[in-house]
């Protein structure tokens, strides 16, 4: 989020169109994120194998709770001020409970990649399926004219929940295929005493 600050003009108002190299600015800090999270989720924590979920929940949850803070709070700040309501807030609460949504999606595949990694299989498909939802993220709405709708804003916000929740589903998809649950763990846990017997 500083390396956002940094770089991406603060500005407030409804149509933020920023240019072709800050949005390509912003997917490679986006980027160094993921490579902050998966570091993050390889360091030691007190989570057991069978609570991958509950370490995915904390991680997204503070992830998502840091940048919604980082990037609304001046927002809402400045704008509160105001005696006029205008729906554009409403449309950046809807939105801010979107990217939370994906960023449980993103920890969870990054949660799967390091597993898959750790045993020494194929994990590229999730970097490339990441990668291409943040360039899809950052330059579909803004590149392909039938994805601008017109600027309709409440047409482009239905569009990202549509979209996100389809990357959700595919990482919950992804994640329940490669991770045990807790039946499972407790029935390898069940053989193997069996087995000792």
């Amino acid at each position: 989020m500083v390396l956002y600050a940094t770089v991406i003009p603060f500005e407030i108002g409804e149509n933020i169109q920023l240019t072709l190299p800050q949005e390509i600015i912003k997917t490679i800090i986006y980027m160094t994120e993921i490579v902050f999270l998966y570091n993050a989720l390889r360091s030691k924590n007190n989570f057991a194998e069978d609570q991958a979920g509950f370490r995915i929940v904390t991680v997204a949850l503070g992830w998502s709770f840091a940048e919604s803070l980082l990037n609304n709070l001046f927002y809402y700040l400045f704008n509160s001020m105001g005696e006029e309501f205008t729906w554009e807030y409403i449309r950046t609460a809807i939105l801010a409970n979107v990217q939370m949504v994906e960023k449980m999606a993103i920890v969870a595949l990054i949660q799967t990649g390091t597993k898959l990694r750790e045993e020494k299989k194929n994990f590229y498909f999730i970097i490339l399926l990441i990668c291409f939802k943040y360039i899809f993220n950052n330059f579909a709405y803004i590149y392909i004219p039938a994805l601008k709708f017109g600027g309709d804003q409440w047409k482009i916000l239905i569009s990202k929940l549509v979209n996100t929740i389809v990357f959700a589903l595919i990482a919950k998809k992804i994640f329940k295929n490669k991770n045990k649950t807790v039946e499972e763990l407790a029935e390898e846990e069940y053989n193997k005493i069996k087995k000792k017997k």
